[in-house]
């Protein structure tokens, strides 16, 4: 069992560089929008993003999931190739439709979000980045499936540096604004489809088959009601921030997102890659539910680590992130509870997995569903009275909702003994150092550095000492090793 949990957790950190290395990107280019765009530049590019996030889950249709778990079940390499020729060649379908939608009505779209057609043509580059992205999800998977994760993890490096250097040529350099941003956006996601040619002819089978086609169609077409679910409860708090404040009030919300869920994007996204691959293979193993309850403690324990260091350290990422700008350091109050309820949507996530693993994907829809329809209704409620503070609290009443009912269902699946005594500490000792780091922010900045290290390394301590076994003490270490020697060897050859 432990030699699965260290592979889980080699892949994972292998996986968390390659996510760190395309949504740090994100980040780095924070300060590339703030020093160049104005508060309602900004908010209109976040918009413009969210718009693209809801697109490519939709155009996707769940086809590259299938293709993971259909194909984790197939050792022959002929009916792995007929797989992946079939999921490619329905997502070049899904695509040709949407581009048979978007480009058509681009302009009224334009007046519709905009009030102003000026926008027709960012939306035509959109449309095309979004294609350009749904086609690459397809050797995406097929690198996953195959536990190429170093190969990911170059790939999708080689993605974030032309994003960086496109978008610092066209908004920095030529101020060519969101225009600019959008097509470094586009340009940075064909790269990356290129670069996968060589892998895709590799796997690309002889024919279209019909049967995986039906197949792929029965595991998707539940779980894209799950997804649009997903993408409502992620990003309808911008769009609904829009429709009672202003486009200022929707960037800076979007900047405390996107440094309150940093443990979204370097451990909750990137475990999923590295571990549901496994995890499909493990199920039906006999020391399955051992593994799966003691690998839920230690991802919690990474995940409520770095929650710690994002939400302590908030008010300062803010306004390095900001460019020093003001104007969006409103945004350093919010990022310790985003943070914060990032850590309930990881453990809803990983209650989720069993309905993956059972094929119950109308249980994962359910669940989902509940927590968008109470996540809307909350923020009509709360962001017209409290606006983005009102987001903030609904969104975390959401998640909570939904980790407590996924683990009431899924344990009635499959009946699994989770550490929650030692999660429950955790929970609350990360709380109550939060809340010390915070208090500390009216004090000067040299003082106040000092003082939140500490409270970090005294919690540190505290979890290795007290929380933590001597044989995970010895697994961390080792997994720690294999990555290292591993990167190693793929980048000097070695």
């Amino acid at each position: 069992m432990f030699k699965d949990v260290k592979n889980t957790f080699k892949q994972t950190l292998i996986y968390g560089m390659s996510n760190l290395s395309i949504k740090a990107a994100g980040l780095v280019l924070i300060p590339f929008y703030t020093g160049s765009l104005s508060t309602n530049d900004y908010g209109q590019l976040v918009i413009l993003e969210v718009l693209a996030q809801f697109a490519i889950g939709i155009v996707s249709f769940q086809v590259p999931s299938a293709l993971l778990r259909l194909g984790s079940n197939l050792s022959s390499i002929t009916d792995q190739k007929k797989l992946y020729s079939t999921s490619l060649g329905l997502i070049i379908i899904l695509s040709a439709l949407f581009a048979l939608v978007a480009f058509p009505f681009a302009k009224q779209l334009s007046q519709l979000i905009f009030s102003s057609p000026d926008y027709q043509v960012i939306l035509e580059l959109l449309s095309f980045s979004i294609i350009f992205e749904v086609l690459g999800l397809i050797p995406l998977q097929l690198m996953r499936l195959k536990e190429k994760s170093v190969t990911y993890l170059l790939l999708v490096s080689l993605k974030l540096i032309t994003l960086v250097g496109l978008v610092w040529y066209f908004v920095v350099l030529q101020d060519a604004g969101i225009y600019g941003a959008v097509k470094a956006i586009m340009y940075s996601n064909l790269v990356f489809l290129i670069s996968t040619i060589p892998i895709q002819v590799k796997n690309i089978g002889p024919k279209f088959s019909v049967n995986f086609g039906v197949q792929i169609y029965k595991y998707s077409g539940p779980l894209i009601f799950t997804t649009v679910a997903a993408l409502l409860l992620t990003l309808s708090d911008r769009l609904i921030i829009k429709i009672f404040g202003q486009f200022e009030d929707v960037g800076i919300y979007a900047l405390a997102y996107k440094i309150g869920s940093l443990s979204n994007l370097l451990i909750i996204a990137s475990f999923s890659l590295g571990f549901l691959p496994i995890a499909y293979k493990k199920f039906t193993s006999p020391d399955f539910k051992p593994f799966f309850s003691k690998t839920l403690t230690l991802y919690l324990g990474l995940t409520i680590l770095l929650t710690l260091v994002i939400s302590v350290f908030g008010e300062e990422l803010t306004k390095i992130l900001s460019s020093g700008e003001p104007a969006y350091w409103t945004a350093a109050i919010l990022v310790p509870f985003i943070a914060y309820i990032f850590i309930f949507k990881a453990m809803n996530n990983y209650f989720l997995y069993i309905f993956l693993l059972t094929k119950k994907t109308k249980h994962h829809a359910t669940v989902t569903v509940i927590g968008v329809l109470l996540n809307i209704a909350l923020n009509f409620i709360l962001i017209p009275n409290f606006g983005i503070y009102g987001a903030v609290a609904a969104t975390g009443v959401s998640y909570l909702v939904m980790t407590i009912i996924s683990y009431s269902k899924t344990q009635k699946l499959v009946k699994i003994d989770y550490d929650m005594k030692r999660i429950v500490i955790l929970l609350i000792s990360c709380a109550v150092i939060i809340a010390l780091g915070v208090s500390a922010n009216e004090i000067s900045l040299l003082p106040r550095l000092l003082l939140k290290s500490i409270l970090i390394l005294s919690y540190l301590v505290f979890v290795y000492r007290l929380m933590i076994t001597q044989t995970e003490r010895t697994m961390l270490k080792d997994v720690l090793t294999k990555v290292s020697s591993r990167i190693k060897g793929s980048l000097f050859g070695s």
